[in-house]
Order: structure tokens, then C-alpha cells, then sequence
């Protein structure tokens, strides 16, 4: 008799944890979630970066491990004139999220596109981490489909350049300080 109370209290349980509604953090429900994450997708398809900023920013305070939410914050962020280098967090929690089946603008999709990891080297290029920055392009490049060899090739000059400024900040300093130097 007792087994068969323990086991209706677990489904019990079971039942009512599943039934919960799904709240993304005690300070926005999944309703709102979606709503914002809708509307800062759609602004950012329109290249309507000022506004869909502070929306990105308000998701990640929200939920910092939706890795669309990082990734098109980081962007964002970018494309707003903020330094590249200041994205670096949030992408490199995104990098860890990434698929290369991700369905960009499906708030259930947490994972990152493929394009997080190009990203994630400009904003390490930016900070002067230069062989984090090559890594990033490598993994980026791993990704992209052999159709793309124009954007290959991008890349790869990207990853030279990268390896020539770290091989200039090895011999002169920062880059800021290389910068001052020249005339």
C-alpha cells in the first residue's frame, strides 16, 4: 500500500512540474519572450539595428543561454558603432551553441548559426586576441559550404591579416601604439 502512495505522489509530481508554465526567468514569461524575440528578429531583418538592440539586450538579461538571442545580440551590438571587441562574451557563449542546422528566427531553436563564429574572431581580432581569432575564422571556415570559395578566400586573408598583426604587436606593442608611430 505504501509503494502504490509513493508512486501516485511521484506522478503526482511529474505531472504537475510538466504542467508548469514555462517561464524563460523569474523576470519575463515565455509569452513575452517570444513576443520580443518576434519583433527584435524582424528588426533586425530590416537592418533596424538601433531598435532591435535594447529588445536583444532585454532577451539576453533574460535568458543568457539562447544562443540565437547572444548571437544577434552581438551582431547588433556591432552594427550599432559599439566596439567589435565588447561582443566578445556574449559571442563566445553563442560559439558554444553553435549548429550548422540552426533555423535562424525560431525562438525554440537555442542554438547559434554557423555565422557566430566569424563574428566571434572579428571581436577577438578587435581585442588584439589574435590566435583566438584565427581559431574562430578556422572553426567559421570548417562550416562554410565549398560553394562558398569567393568567401573562403575572405577568410583566409582575414586569418593572414590576423596573423601579421599579432606578429606586429609581438614586435611593436598594441596595435593603437603601432597606430601612433607611423606618420
Amino acid at each position: 500500500m505504501k509503494a502504490i502512495r509513493n508512486i501516485i505522489a511521484a506522478v503526482i509530481v511529474a505531472t504537475a512540474a510538466l504542467s508548469q508554465p514555462t517561464v524563460v526567468n523569474a523576470q519575463m514569461s515565455e509569452y513575452k519572450f517570444n513576443q520580443l524575440f518576434d519583433q527584435a528578429f524582424r528588426l533586425t531583418l530590416a537592418e533596424d539595428y538601433q531598435q532591435a538592440y535594447p529588445i536583444w539586450k532585454q532577451l539576453v538579461k533574460s535568458d543568457n543561454e539562447h544562443g540565437q538571442v547572444l548571437y544577434f545580440y552581438g551582431v547588433c551590438r556591432t552594427k550599432i558603432g559599439a566596439p567589435v571587441g565588447q561582443s566578445t562574451p556574449a559571442l563566445k557563449t553563442a560559439s558554444k551553441k553553435v549548429d550548422y542546422y540552426n533555423q535562424p528566427g525560431r525562438v525554440e531553436d537555442r542554438t547559434a548559426p554557423v555565422k557566430t563564429w566569424f563574428y566571434l574572431a572579428e571581436a577577438y581580432a578587435d581585442r588584439e586576441e589574435f590566435d583566438k581569432a584565427v581559431e574562430a575564422y578556422r572553426n567559421y571556415m570548417s562550416c562554410i559550404p565549398l560553394a562558398s570559395l569567393d568567401h573562403k578566400r575572405e577568410v583566409i586573408d582575414r586569418i593572414k591579416a590576423a596573423k601579421e598583426n599579432r606578429k606586429l604587436v609581438e614586435l611593436y606593442g598594441t596595435v593603437s601604439q603601432i597606430a601612433k608611430q607611423k606618420p
